[in-house]
């Protein structure tokens, strides 16, 4: 433990009182500019938790939780340590939606501090935030622009400080100019260093900084720090560090990252050694979704129905046989665990489990000309009936819009085909936009070539399903909750066909035969049947194939994690030819259409523009200041709106009918 220590020659330029004012004020002014800036709303956080919610974070691993019982309740509570799943949790139960997301003053007590010193304390006053985003935005590049925003409200924040309190002038400014940096190249840089002797070196060179990815192994063997596996992704995370002037040290501002997925989940509980947290509330329910067409799944779900010998998707006779699954997404031991799961939910005892190999290659992937090759060679004699490759972008060469790049790609199956006598089996994704419209062969992404190279290609659509269609689901999974507890305790005969198709009579059934301890458990047994209804999705699935008969479409639930045949709900329902998207609805809802959003946009370049005049020559970059934005985003809408020249970093107005 280190004891605080005052710098030589230090003194306060505010007085305590004017201090604890100054505090008081810059959390107000730092708290609004986040909020404007990341798009969040102010909720209230617990100070404590219900240790077997598993909602408390571990922070890195280790520390132990402040415990306390709760007598009344004969429950064990948890101190906050940290609120990353709490507020995961927080985002569902206030409906927030893509884009908005909430932000609270986290009160926290950490017992297992490592350091005690001048930047780190027991205890932790600090806001914490959580939004909702799209999946396509799970990429390290929307992961750089929010850590920009966020070092641009903090450096907001300290100008609004310094022209209040001008005592603060003489401080040195914050570089608003992010570095960024992954922990691999920290090592790779001072391999002779300890991490925080690493940060420390770089972040005095560079003063602003954010080190990405923080809790997996780095070739050392080792990690940068450590990080909770239920916390973040650890390749998509990291640390957003100053250069402290007055303590000569890098002090990190905020931990941070994009949270886990069900995938990112799976593999790193697997990596850690935690698979117990797998059966606490908040991982399951994070495990168990939201998930989209689980084509994955659908793979590994094909792959099983070929080694059992069963159907497949319930529609889908398969011949038994040795099937070869390429699994070039997931580490060995989650691929496994997910074959395990599916196994369970379609409910099949691993009776020819031997009829099903996995080759691994995450991390080892070649492209397919090359890849080709050594299949051949290690599957010649092996007899395989199918090879599954999964995912194929991981693999694929070329421009995927070039029809002689891609007929060169997929003829690399045609090799694997004709060398092994076997089926190759991928799946590929969809071109952008509503896709009820389209033929199912016009629906893939790229090239036309890999809707008419396969001899079969089976077509996943997403429906949308109406309420009515939801509170169906909803009732029927009551339903199948409460004639379970009626046939356990022997009142099988107590209700008729006609009862199990409603919740109500089944519940005045159960509470004419059923203690209060089985009502209790009925209640949290539905609650949960119907939370996972609700978190189903329905897709259709249509068919172009070469050698047989076209077949009718066929409707699927997606019930992670494996699809489940429609019993006829879904029979009426179309894909809409031009859908919306959920983040697409919200935008609307809140700015209007894309129509009035693109005059709002004209409207506010307009007006940055002509008020960047009055320095004289605009640019970019001063344009981008007066609106708050990235140079990029400003140059992007300047060439969209189509009114505007640019020269390098000049921008000036078009003549009327001049095209430059």
């Amino acid at each position: 433990m280190r004891e605080i220590s005052l710098p030589q020659g230090y003194s306060s330029l505010l007085s305590v009182y004017e201090t604890q004012k100054a505090i008081g004020l810059l959390k107000r002014l730092f708290e609004d500019q986040l909020a404007a800036k990341l798009n969040l709303f102010r909720v209230s956080a617990p100070l404590f938790l219900e240790e077997a919610s598993g909602l408390n974070d571990n922070l890195n691993g280790y520390e132990r939780p402040v415990l306390f019982d709760i007598p009344q309740a004969g429950k064990e509570a948890q101190v906050v340590q940290s609120l990353a799943k709490w507020k995961r949790m927080a985002l569902h139960r206030y409906d927030f939606y893509p884009g908005k997301g909430l932000y609270t003053d986290m009160n926290a007590i950490r017992r297992d501090e490592d350091v005690l010193d001048n930047l780190h304390s027991v205890y932790v006053d600090q806001w914490d935030w959580e939004k909702i985003i799209e999946s396509s935005d799970r990429n390290l590049d929307y992961l750089k622009s929010t850590v920009m925003d966020i070092v641009a409200a903090v450096c907001d924040t300290q100008r609004t400080m310094r022209a209040i309190y001008p005592q603060l002038q003489v401080l040195p400014e914050l570089e608003r100019q992010v570095t960024f940096v992954t922990a691999q190249e920290l090592e790779d840089r001072y391999p002779d260093l300890t991490p925080k002797e690493r940060e420390h070196a770089f972040v005095r060179e560079h003063h602003t900084t954010f080190i990405i990815g923080i809790g997996g192994a780095l070739r050392s063997g080792k990690p940068h720090d450590g990080r909770s596996p239920d916390y973040d992704d650890w390749t998509m995370n990291g640390d957003i560090l100053f250069w402290n002037e007055l303590l000569d040290c890098a002090f990190e501002l905020s931990s941070m990252g994009i949270r886990v997925d069900p995938e990112s989940l799976d593999r790193q509980l697997t990596i850690a050694g935690c698979d117990d947290r797998r059966e606490r509330t908040y991982h399951k329910m994070l495990l168990a979704g939201p998930s989209k067409a689980g084509k994955s799944f659908a793979l590994i779900e094909l792959c099983i129905s070929i080694a059992e010998g069963k159907p497949w998707l319930g529609q889908f006779n398969c011949a038994q046989g040795k099937v070869l699954y390429i699994n070039l997404e997931l580490d060995r031991a989650s691929c496994l665990h997910r074959f395990k799961d599916v196994y369970t939910a379609m409910g099949l005892p691993p009776e020819h489990l031997k009829n099903i190999d996995i080759w691994n290659l995450r991390g080892a992937s070649v492209p397919m000309d090359k890849l080709a090759p050594k299949l051949i060679r290690r599957a010649q004699k092996k007899g395989y009936m199918a090879v599954v490759l999964d995912p194929i972008y991981k693999v694929i060469t070329g421009d995927e819009n070039s029809a002689d790049q891609m007929a060169k790609f997929c003829n690399q199956f045609d090799l694997v085909c004709r060398a092994l006598d076997c089926a190759v089996i991928y799946c590929h994704h969809h071109s952008k936009g509503a896709q009820g419209g389209k033929r199912s062969m016009d629906r893939a992404s790229g090239s036309g070539v890999f809707a008419r190279d396969p001899d079969a290609m089976l077509d996943m659509t997403e429906l949308t399903p109406t309420d009515a269609i939801r509170e169906q689901l909803r009732n029927k999974a009551a339903c199948r909750v409460i004639k379970a507890m009626l046939d356990k305790r022997g009142h099988a005969d107590a209700y008729g066909p006609d009862d199990t198709l409603s919740k109500s009579r089944m519940l005045a059934v159960a509470k004419e035969c059923l203690g209060l301890a089985d009502l209790r458990a009925i209640d949290a047994e539905v609650a949960a049947a119907q939370k996972q209804a609700d978190g189903m999705t329905a897709w259709r699935i249509e068919g172009t194939l070469r050698e047989f008969a076209r077949f009718d479409p066929v409707n699927l639930w997606f019930d992670y994690p494996v699809h489940k045949p429609d019993s006829g709900l879904l029979e009426d329902l179309q894909p809409d030819g031009d859908v919306k998207g959920f983040a697409a609805r919200c935008a609307e809802k809140r700015w209007g259409s894309r129509e009035k959003l693109a005059k709002n946009k004209s409207v506010e370049l307009s007006t940055a523009y002509e008020s960047c005049t009055m320095d004289g020559k605009v640019t970019v970059y001063a344009m981008a200041e007066y609106m708050g934005l990235k140079p990029d985003t400003v140059r992007r809408r300047l060439k969209a709106d189509g009114g505007y020249w640019i020269d390098g970093t000049d921008v000036g107005r078009k003549e009327p009918g001049s095209d430059g």
